[in-house]
Order: C-alpha cells, then structure tokens, then sequence
C-alpha cells in the first residue's frame, strides 16, 4: 500500500527559511570590538591628515619658476621689416671671388627710408642670398637703434659676453690647480733626497754604493 505524504504549506517553508536566516546572522559586536574599529577609523584618517596638503602647489611653483627661467633665456624673435621701408639696389662686388664677383650685380645694397641706414651684403655670389642676408643685418640695425638695450642683438652680444667669462674663469681655475699641484710635487720630492738615519742625521752616499765618511 503507497501512502500519501501531505503537502508542504507555505507557512512551514516560511518559518524555515527565517529560521536559516537567523542562524547565519552576525553576532552584534561587543564593546571592545566597537572601540577598536573606530581607532582604526581615526588611524585611517590621522594618516590622510597627515599627507601634506601643498604638495600640488609646490609641484605648480616649481613649474611656474621654470617657466620663467626659460622665458628669462631665451631671445627675443627676429626682428623684420616691411618692403615698403627698403630701398634695394645691387652692385658689382669688390675683393677677391673671381669674375662672378666682380663683373656681375650679386652684391645687396639695402636702404631703411625711415632712417637712412644703409647695408651692403657681398657673402654669397648668390643675388638672393645676399639680399636676404642684408635684409636680416639692416633689421638688426634698426632695432638696436630703436630698442637699444633690449634689441635682440644687443642679447646676443651680452649671451657672448658672459659665456666667454665665464670659460676664462674656467681657464684660470685651471691653470691655478695646475700650478698648485706642480708646487706641492716640487715640495715633496725636495723634501726625500738623501737619507737620515736613526739619530736624525743625514748621510750621503759615497760612489761605492756606501755612506760617505
């Protein structure tokens, strides 16, 4: 004989799954277990306290201060003229160069109408070369005239200038070291000709290979 199992009711399955879930629920933390999560949160935020806070402004000064070196380094732009303002006529060249120098215009002679200064450019046998060559000297000129001091040209005398300084500052540390090591070695081997005995007393070797009596 087959017997009948009854059916599961849906407040058996109820209570059995809250009684699972009652039983895999965390034990509620004691007093201890509380102090030390929360000195664990103060330790966390101690160290993100502690983190300086002007890192990232003094990565963007030093970033600033660079720049600025940079810009206190480098030169001002060329200077240029308009066309308006120069009058270009070319010339038979003079020296040495041969018949291309000589016998045909390639020589630049360029004029600045607003101040009379004039420029001539042989360098090249080139024509083209030439003018564009004094096209760039009679700029040059003229800015240093307007802008004296602060002209482009005039930086580059000054970058010059102390570059060549400071390579015979160089120089003469140099030869200073040099000469100083020359004089303490002159001193040392001076000070170990011949030979002291014990008692402090210099003797000289005779030509036998013995001391001189």
């Amino acid at each position: 004989m087959m017997t009948a199992t009854a059916p599961t009711t849906a407040t058996e399955s109820e209570s059995t799954s809250a009684s699972t879930n009652l039983n895999h629920e965390k034990p509620p933390l004691s007093e201890n277990d509380s102090k030390s999560t929360s000195n664990s949160d103060d330790v966390v935020a101690a160290a993100d306290n502690s983190i300086p806070s002007n890192t990232t402004n003094d990565k963007s000064k030093h970033k600033s201060t660079t720049k600025e070196k940079r810009k206190a380094k480098q030169l001002p732009p060329r200077p240029t003229l308009p066309d308006s303002e120069i009058h270009h006529v070319y010339l038979k060249g003079t020296g040495p160069g041969g018949q291309k120098i000589n016998k045909t215009n390639s020589a630049a002679q360029l004029t600045h109408l607003p101040t009379g200064i004039v420029v001539k450019c042989q360098a090249t046998r080139s024509r083209a070369q030439n003018h564009e060559i004094a096209k760039r000297l009679l700029a040059e000129k003229v800015e240093l005239l307007q802008k004296g001091d602060e002209s482009r040209a005039k930086k580059v005398e000054e970058r010059k200038s102390k570059r060549k300084k400071s390579a015979d500052k160089k120089k003469r540390r140099k030869y200073r070291r040099l000469e100083e090591e020359e004089q303490s070695q002159g001193e040392y081997d001076g000070g170990n000709h011949g030979h002291e005995d014990y008692d402090g007393k210099r003797e000289d070797y005779d030509g036998d290979g013995g001391p001189g009596r």
